[in-house]
């Protein structure tokens, strides 16, 4: 039997906030109770897997296209798909309920009614700012399963609260890489180089690219507020839309930091946690392109001993020497060296009486000129 009349879902409203309000609206039970009358669970709800979506399109008229559109679905171990994008499920903050207080207390006069609508645009880890109130979301962590459903009549605070939280929220401005994920999962395309990989990919490597910019090469995610998450994710969409060059000319202002910090050392020390992350993976998810982009950086800036393991590849090839390391592949002081390179012009406008340790230069030039000197 079909529930008349049909109540359809909003623009960016969640599976979970549909039912919510088919839940009231026809049986004035909560959607959890509602869910075990018709015998349908909250994972089934939140999974959307197609048994699941039928039965719910049989129950409200609903069609499945457009309960579908509302969440993502399972798409193997730790991956979720949603409108024809993959991406990993840390990519969504089921672990924490994410929301504006200003557009709930809205939804109490606006939504015919009054009833609270969850969006599904705010449970994506990138968005962070509302477009409508301009101010940052208020987020906490749930403290147990109820809170993963994401139930808004449930999940988030009373009304008085709501006002409360809308005072004390800081002002901010919707990042470019805000509006390229809200876009990109509404179909629309965006940068080559960002499109060119999974979402969740394209949005990791603007944050890397952006805290490490603006907040140090060895920037702890963890220890950024909001706003300076959101500060950074802009900056690192900024240069990631430009492609290769963007992303190289952040790499680049990166080492020349390690220069005047004077952290002297290998690639860590020069790329920090960029480097780091990318070796070490914690998360088990493929970072995508950024990955290569930031190796070939490496060997074409930074020297890089040939047959050495550098980020799941041996280099074939040395491109960069410094001083220091083609003083010890050819046995020749580094003064010596360092005079002799700067009057070749191999070293250009440098110092005969002063080594630039972290300076690098072309190693076939460099090679060569040892063999005379």
């Amino acid at each position: 039997m079909t529930m008349l009349p049909a109540l359809f879902p909003y623009a960016d409203e969640t599976t979970v906030s549909w039912c919510s309000r088919v839940a009231r609206f026809h049986t004035n039970l909560a959607c959890p109770n509602f869910l075990k009358m018709v015998e349908i669970s909250q994972a089934d709800v939140m999974g959307l897997e197609n048994p699941t979506v039928e039965r719910l399109s049989n129950l409200t008229g609903v069609p499945g296209a457009q309960i579908m559109a509302c969440g993502p679905q399972y798409a193997g171990d730790h991956m979720l798909t949603y409108k024809g994008e993959t991406f990993g499920t840390k990519f969504m903050t089921r672990n924490h309920t994410t929301y504006c207080p200003a557009c709930l207390l809205d939804d109490r006069t606006e939504e015919p009614n009054g009833e609270r609508v969850g969006r599904l645009s705010w449970m994506f880890a990138p968005v962070r700012v509302c477009p409508r109130h301009g101010i940052s979301f208020a987020q906490r962590k749930n403290a147990g399963y109820l809170g993963r459903f994401q139930d808004m009549n449930i999940v988030a605070p009373a009304d008085q609260d709501l006002a409360a939280q809308i005072k004390a929220a800081d002002e901010a401005s919707v990042s470019g890489l805000q509006s390229y994920i809200v876009d990109r999962l509404s179909g629309k395309s965006g940068p080559f180089w960002l499109d060119a990989q999974d979402v969740d990919q394209a949005a990791k490597a603007c944050q890397r690219l952006g805290l490490h910019r603006i907040h140090g090469a060895f920037a702890s995610i963890s220890s950024m507020t909001t706003q300076q998450l959101n500060e950074a994710e802009a900056a690192g969409f900024e240069a990631a839309s430009q492609g290769l060059d963007g992303i190289y000319n952040i790499l680049e202002e990166i080492v020349q930091d390690a220069t005047k910090e004077n952290r002297f050392g290998g690639v860590r020390t020069a790329l920090g946690e960029i480097y780091i992350s990318l070796r070490s993976n914690i998360s088990n998810r493929d970072a995508g392109p950024l990955k290569d982009v930031v190796r070939d950086f490496i060997i074409e800036h930074l020297p890089v001993q040939p047959g050495s393991e550098l980020l799941d590849g041996k280099v074939a090839h040395r491109k960069r020497h410094t001083v220091a390391s083609l003083s010890k592949v050819s046995g020749i002081h580094q003064m010596t060296l360092n005079r002799a390179l700067v009057q070749a012009g191999v070293i250009a406008e440098g110092d005969p009486a002063q080594i630039e340790t972290r300076r690098t230069f072309d190693a076939v030039e460099g090679e060569a000129l040892a063999t005379l000197v």
